[in-house]
């Protein structure tokens, strides 16, 4: 027994070294490619210098190769410098330049980007608070596909957050998101079923269906709205 544990062990060790030779091998190519100003090789020294992959985790040195990527016109990297602004991430927080390179970025369909641009407009995040243009921009990521900006829409819809409340379009757009498996609106839907908010009638079964969705994708408030109402008896 005590064999098989230490060569289970040492199987474990071995496969963690040869990955972390294989990171290593990875960056010292990618770092030959980015010297010859390869925006992607760049890129991905960048994020391996961010996340410690094959390399000791630098943030500084993250966000320089992430700036020359970001400059090389990479749509990811434009993001990624973005995020690394609003984080304080190797260099001081400045939400202007943050806006600055999502904008960047949106210009070739990252709906990432597209939906923190809807988030800085929202909450007025380097520039003015704007509810408009943050429904404006969530509408632009859910139509490249972001589930969050769905939900997002959503939720403006439900509570008349910069729009007058409509309990039909916050389902439909909840519905959409819940399709996807996003666990929230998933709850959401399980809670307009309850009270009839957007539908023609109160559906228990349907709101089981949905909590339970939202339950097992992780969302823990289902389980109490689940228990407040003894779902168990649908």
């Amino acid at each position: 027994m005590l064999k098989k544990l230490l060569l289970s062990a040492l199987m474990i060790f071995s496969l963690s070294l040869a990955k972390g030779t294989e990171n290593t091998k990875s960056f010292e190519y990618y770092k030959k490619e980015a010297q010859k100003d390869n925006a992607i090789a760049q890129y991905n020294i960048a994020m391996m210098y961010k996340n410690g992959r094959g390399v000791e985790k630098n943030l500084e040195k993250a966000f320089y190769w992430m700036n020359l990527a970001a400059r090389n016109g990479y749509s990811p990297a434009q993001f990624e410098l973005g995020k690394m602004y609003v984080l304080g991430e190797g260099t001081e927080k400045n939400y202007k330049e943050a806006y600055k390179w999502f904008l960047k970025a949106s210009q070739k369909g990252n709906k990432e980007a597209e939906l923190a641009i809807a988030w800085m407009y929202a909450f007025g995040k380097g520039v003015k608070k704007d509810l408009k243009k943050a429904l404006k921009w969530y509408k632009r990521a859910a139509k490249d596909g972001s589930v969050d900006a769905m939900y997002a829409i959503g939720k403006m819809y439900y509570e008349g957050i910069g729009v007058l409340k409509d309990y039909q379009k916050a389902f439909r757009w909840f519905m959409k998101a819940a399709k996807k498996n996003h666990a929230v609106a998933q709850r959401m839907l399980g809670i307009m079923y309850i009270y009839k908010q957007g539908v023609q009638k109160r559906d228990m079964q349907r709101a089981k269906y949905w909590l339970s969705k939202a339950f097992d994708n992780g969302d823990e408030k289902a389980k109490t709205i689940w228990d407040d109402f003894e779902m168990w008896d649908y």
